[in-house]
């Protein structure tokens, strides 16, 4: 099947057009690879150990048979490789339930240009995982490697929460004192009662004087009496460490060692003592030189993006503007990381007013540099070509993208973005709309009336080899009617009780709630109800919402 090293996909899907887009789509992005291409449920399990998958992408509605279905059959036969759901359209109840079953992600077939990213996401993690694993079980081995060693040395050590008189001993601390834990009431006493009359007194004067402070390190030989009555020299380290958590606590940590036999071997077990406290010193001094040095190169970082947000506002249209061209707007604007995706813009010339909110592909960095291309095309198509016709920007904008995102090699970039624009004729009273997968929503004597978008995206990723048609729409409107352009930032965002999704119906309808009430008060309550429905959700979406009483 070709060189091990390439990614093995198995593909669960039974329309060959939909595989073909598949194909191209991680092709498109460079990825190597091999793939086999699987109909039914039994070519699916009788194609598992002929190809040994490195990851599958599985439709979720196919022919008598479904993706969930055959996440659980792989599962259950054994093969733990990574599972992405590939489907046209999934109900939110649906997705959960994926999610919850196992199923590492789900990518919409109208958003192939994210399956290359999430099928890269989701073998890293899995390489983690298994990284992970392999370092537990080394890790257990390390631990019964250690407790074999302290057997073979016959070193065991104790811990002692001074303020609750609570013990905690070893394995090899019941060998050497021949007791079992069922004998051991686990109390600083009973430590003591163990030592020989002529030295339970220093070992006593010892311990106390880490546990009062007065000590940092203390050695000492001192005899007990073992629970089978044989008397035995232990050598006994002694260190403290306060601990300052709201309260101080102190507590005394010892490592003892049975040296009736093996006396001869205290010098070395002190020079063993010193070697480690050394490395911890190391390798403390070492993590807190790095924790600086990622602390400042953080500062720096979060410095640099700050500025950045100071040039994308400078670039961006001035929100005070829009309150001299309608003076009843507003614009809410919230970048989910410091600089954002999502942009607002407008233009007026004569009597007529240009609006666009733009949602740009990604959110952060790279969605900011789109927003600065997105922008720079807008004022060029209209404020220098003179374009007014809202398809025909749109156009002109899809057209610009693709070219300001296209490589030396003539490949073009994954990126792009949606739109909803507007010119608003005030002289005419008419509002004309177009938009590219983002919809109008317009209020007319107390009813919402929403004017879809073209199917159509801006930009290279969409997977189109026709002329791409923005439908462009016209009304009359009334003074006093409201008109809101947004991303779909808003919508998208998880809370609420549940956990899901708020979705658009929810968001049209809290527009007809607010839309009645003054403009400076519809953002407040925007901007409330999205905080109050996200809760302790972290914002996935940029947010754009723009109001406007005509």
């Amino acid at each position: 099947m070709g060189e091990r090293n390439k990614l093995r996909i198995l593909i669960l899907e039974d329309r060959l057009t939909d595989t073909q887009m598949v194909i191209k789509t991680l092709e498109k992005a460079n990825m190597s690879f091999e793939y086999l291409v699987t109909e039914t449920r039994q070519e699916l399990l009788d194609s598992l150990d002929s190809f040994n998958p490195d990851i599958i992408l599985s439709d979720y509605s196919l022919t008598n048979y479904n993706g969930l279905s055959a996440y659980s059959e792989v599962r259950q036969i054994g093969y733990t490789c990574p599972f992405i759901m590939v489907t046209g359209s999934m109900p939110d109840e649906i997705a959960v339930k994926c999610l919850k079953a196992g199923v590492d992600d789900y990518i919409l077939k109208d958003r192939l240009s994210r399956l290359p990213d999430a099928i890269n996401r989701v073998i890293e993690r899995k390489h983690l995982e298994h990284e992970r694993s392999i370092a537990v079980k080394n890790l257990v081995v390390s631990q019964k490697r250690l407790a074999e060693a302290e057997h073979m040395a016959k070193l065991g050590n104790w811990e002692w929460n001074v303020k609750s008189g609570k013990m905690s001993w070893s394995d090899e601390m019941f060998r050497i004192f021949e007791i079992s834990r069922d004998e051991f009431d686990a109390r600083y006493n009973s430590l003591l009662d163990f030592f020989h009359e002529e030295d339970k007194q220093t070992a006593e004067q010892k311990i106390q004087a880490i546990a009062e402070g007065l000590e940092d390190n203390v050695e000492f030989n001192g005899r007990i009496v073992t629970g089978d009555g044989n008397e035995k020299m232990l050598h006994t380290i002694l260190k403290g460490n306060k601990i300052v958590n709201g309260r101080e606590q102190m507590k005394v940590f010892a490592t003892v060692q049975d040296i009736t036999t093996l006396h001869s071997t205290e010098l070395a077990l002190r020079e063993l003592t010193e070697e480690l406290e050394n490395k911890v010193k190391e390798r403390t001094w070492a993590l807190t030189f790095a924790n600086k040095s990622l602390a400042q190169k953080n500062r720096e970082m979060t410095n640099s993006l700050r500025y950045a947000k100071l040039i994308q506002r400078a670039l961006l249209s001035k929100l005070a503007e829009y309150k001299v061209l309608f003076p009843e707007s507003f614009v809410l604007w919230m970048p989910k990381d410091i600089v954002s995706g999502d942009f607002y813009w407008h233009y007026q010339k004569d009597d007529k007013f240009y609006i666009a909110a733009v949602d740009c592909t990604g959110h952060g960095v790279p969605g900011a540099f789109m927003s600065m291309i997105g922008h720079q095309l807008l004022n060029r198509i209209v404020a220098e070509e003179g374009k007014t016709e809202p398809a025909d920007v749109l156009r002109e904008l899809d057209e610009g993208i693709i070219k300001a995102l296209q490589t030396e090699t003539g490949k073009e970039m994954n990126d792009g973005m949606d739109v909803a624009f507007c010119r608003v004729d005030k002289t005419s009273k008419q509002l004309t709309f177009a938009g590219a997968l983002r919809p109008l929503f317009y209020f007319n004597e107390g009813k919402l009336k929403e004017i879809q978008g073209s199917k159509y995206p801006l930009g290279g990723f969409f997977n189109y080899q026709g002329t791409k048609e923005f439908e462009q729409h016209t009304i009359d409107y009334k003074t006093g009617d409201r008109i809101y352009l947004s991303s779909d930032g808003y919508y998208s965002q998880f809370g609420g009780s549940s956990g899901k999704k708020m979705m658009k119906k929810a968001f049209t309808d809290l527009l007809s709630k607010v839309s009645p009430k003054p403009i400076e008060e519809q953002y407040d309550l925007l901007k409330e109800h999205l905080i109050e429905w996200k809760g302790t959700q972290e914002q996935v979406d940029d947010v754009l919402v723009i109001g406007i009483k005509l």
